[in-house]
């Protein structure tokens, strides 16, 4: 028999975006390709951009050293990756039960945050576009450092004025999962995306789903 998380204990949900609530139509490869060929032609610079954003801090360091200015590096290799982030939020499509999902909290009189490394502007985008309803959004522009870090989870729990022991992780990614052990908050893995419920176990997960729809018989009749 599956553990109940005591609901009346938690006061903000925290979720992932990308692949927990909407699926980005973003070509993830050919924005890597993308961002390579651009730093190799403005600044001499081979990268692969494994990890991505990682990457473009990277290359921003590198940048500097070349006497180009890292700001300026940054802020173009982020706007490639914006334009792909927001034609892939117009073009996304709505994960199975995700409008329940957050119904279901929003009637228990609970706070939504959607905290993402995505940027504001794209999550905002796809919010809108499948009409789910929240009180916040962090994007990667909000910290200097993102997920797996807890700094985005951090700034979301001291906003909506929660405390991390009354709030509540839902993610599809390993880095969620970290960040959300880092924050000293509740975690619920949902393996909808690349990773299998065993990942998010191994990641550190207090509790596993296949998909949202499965997460029901945890937080009980509606």
């Amino acid at each position: 028999m599956v553990k109940q998380i005591n609901l009346n204990a938690i006061n903000l949900i925290i979720f992932d975006l990308d692949d927990t609530l909407v699926k980005l139509s973003i070509d993830y490869a050919k924005l890597r390709k993308k961002l390579s060929n651009f730093v190799k032609k403005q600044y001499g610079i081979r990268n692969e951009f494994k990890p991505l954003l990682g990457s473009i801090n990277n290359v921003a360091i590198l940048t500097n050293k070349k006497g180009i200015s890292k700001e300026k590096s940054k802020r173009d290799m982020f706007n490639i990756v914006k334009n792909a982030e927001l034609d892939g939020a117009k073009k996304s499509s709505l994960m199975p039960y995700a409008k329940e999902t957050i119904q279901f909290f929003k009637r228990k009189g609970m706070k939504i945050a959607i905290v993402s490394r995505n940027s504001n502007k794209a999550v905002k985008i796809a919010l809108q576009k499948h009409k789910l309803p929240y009180n916040l959004i962090i994007g990667f522009e909000n910290t200097k450092r993102t997920k797996p870090f807890p700094d985005a989870i951090r700034l979301a729990i001291r906003k909506l004025h929660a405390k991390p022991k009354n709030s509540l992780i839902i993610g599809d990614h390993p880095y969620d999962i970290i960040a959300g052990k880092k924050a000293k908050t509740a975690i619920i893995g949902i393996a909808s995306g690349k990773y299998t419920t065993k990942d998010l176990k191994k990641a550190g997960a207090d509790y596993t789903f296949i998909s949202l729809n499965k997460m029901r018989g945890l937080l009980g009749k509606r």
